[in-house]
């Protein structure tokens, strides 16, 4: 059976707009659910219409004592908000990172003479920063809070060699890396490797000059009590 030029045109640009009808709706339903999912974030995070008379305050306040009395209370809400974003939009990592942050601050400070409290905040915080490294490994603030969680359950090594063998190795030209190694490396007692990474920094380490000075003056001092 024949079919026209006119009439293949015709179906072509009916596929076309069918097409272009499914995509588009598509994209809108996407576009949909990551704004809901970043909208819950940036509510918990910074507050909600704030100056107005419908202000929803921050779940997380940025005085420490306000945060101890009432953040545990909204923890959960937070973990609960978090895990619907996280189903919303998988890709925004920002919420776990912010809900892993919070829960590592519960556990730490709030919960340290309530074990049952502890492994359950602590729990959280290192899944959702887990969540956070895999969808976003080169951010800061998510290796940084890797690293404080491995340090935090006691495997300062392995904290150490990993943010030696990941984070540096991967950005071995940046300073500032390098010395937050020094001073993880001088906080495990480990002084000998932080003075070998010293010597990749112009002038050193300021903590470490800092520490050999100190050293130095008690050396000093025990050495006059002495005679």
């Amino acid at each position: 059976m024949y079919v026209g030029r006119h009439a293949f045109s015709k179906w072509a640009r009916l596929l076309c707009a069918c097409l272009l009808a499914v995509f588009g709706a598509a994209g809108i339903f996407r576009a949909v659910r990551s704004g809901l999912a970043q909208e819950r974030y940036l509510r918990y995070k910074y507050g909600h219409m704030v100056g107005t008379r419908w202000e929803v305050p921050p779940a997380a306040s940025t005085n420490l004592v306000e945060m101890y009395m009432t953040l545990p209370g909204k923890l959960p809400e937070i973990l609960d908000a978090c895990e619907k974003a996280h189903r919303l939009c998988p890709e925004n990592y920002y919420f776990a990172a912010f809900a892993a942050r919070q829960a590592l601050w519960v556990a730490l400070v709030v919960d340290r003479d309530d074990p049952v409290a502890f492994r359950r905040h602590f729990g959280a915080a290192e899944h959702w920063s887990n969540v956070a490294l895999s969808l976003n490994p080169y951010d800061f603030e998510n290796y940084h809070l890797h690293f404080r969680i491995l340090w935090e359950k006691g495997d300062r090594d392995e904290a150490i060699a990993w943010w030696r063998d990941t984070v540096l190795a991967r950005e071995f030209w940046n300073p500032d890396l390098r010395n937050h190694l020094i001073d993880y490396c001088m906080a495990n007692g480990d002084y000998s490797i932080a003075r070998r990474e010293a010597v990749f920094l112009r002038g050193g380490s300021k903590e470490l000059r800092d520490f050999d000075a100190a050293r130095r003056r008690r050396t000093a001092r025990s050495a006059t009590k002495g005679k």
